[in-house]
């Protein structure tokens, strides 16, 4: 009979902490099957597809392992990661297309690794136009995201793309608050925000179709192998 072994009971330090207060833990060495990649977890078919791969070949070696002469029989573990940024101060869980657009406006204004953008020096402006660039890549990519999570499965064409009034109304609001934080000099003092040119708010509005066109794409992908498999 095969031995059973779940780490999460003999770990219950790890991966059942209290809730009401934080912790410091010392992790053994383990051994992990790991995939690396970069992206919006959120959006990407990579992600997905990795996703499915390091769970088949979790289970697919957790059976082999049973059926070994040792006779192990142990809990495939719960999914863990690591997400970073090349500069970590600019670290947003709201969104990761934007983290990308922080970079293009530094680098487009000259900036290298290490070089300062503190207040007082030369590159202190192209960082509050970088800073705020986040802040509106963010925003866009929200805007994206509201229409993309308006279906599940069907095609956000058949559900009609302008045929939810309320949404359409908070979306706007949302945009001209955005607008009055970039462009208002009182607002640009309390937020630090610079106003945009017209190449980034190009680049910007590229973010909504990018994030809703990538839903876009995963539900028809479903929709194509639900029809196959039936088929």
């Amino acid at each position: 009979m095969a031995r059973k072994v779940d780490l999460k009971k003999e770990l219950k330090h790890l991966y059942g902490p209290l809730a009401k207060e934080v912790s410091v833990v010392d992790v053994p060495h383990m051994i992990f099957l790991m995939i690396d990649g970069e992206g919006d977890p959120n959006t990407s078919p990579e992600y997905a597809d990795a996703l499915e791969a390091l769970y088949a070949l979790s289970y697919a070696l957790k059976f082999k392992v049973k059926r070994a002469p040792s006779g192990v029989d142990y809990a495939v573990m719960p999914l863990e990661g690591l997400w970073w940024t090349d500069d970590m101060s600019e670290f947003s869980i709201e969104d990761k297309d934007s983290w990308g657009a922080f970079f293009y406006v530094l680098y487009s204004a000259g900036w290298s690794p290490g070089e300062s953008t503190d207040p007082g020096s030369h590159l202190h402006g192209a960082y509050l136009d970088a800073t705020t660039m986040t802040f509106a890549g963010i925003i866009a990519c929200q805007v994206g995201t509201a229409f993309a999570a308006r279906t599940t499965r069907a095609s956000l064409r058949e559900i009609r793309v302008f045929s939810n009034r309320l949404l359409l109304w908070g979306i706007i609001f949302e945009l001209v608050f955005a607008a009055a934080i970039i462009y208002l000099p009182p607002l640009q003092a309390v937020f630090g925000t610079n106003a945009l040119g017209v190449r980034e708010l190009a680049i910007l509005a590229l973010f909504p179709p990018l994030v809703w066109g990538t839903d876009e794409l995963r539900r028809w992908a479903r929709r194509s192998r639900e029809a196959s498999g039936s088929g």
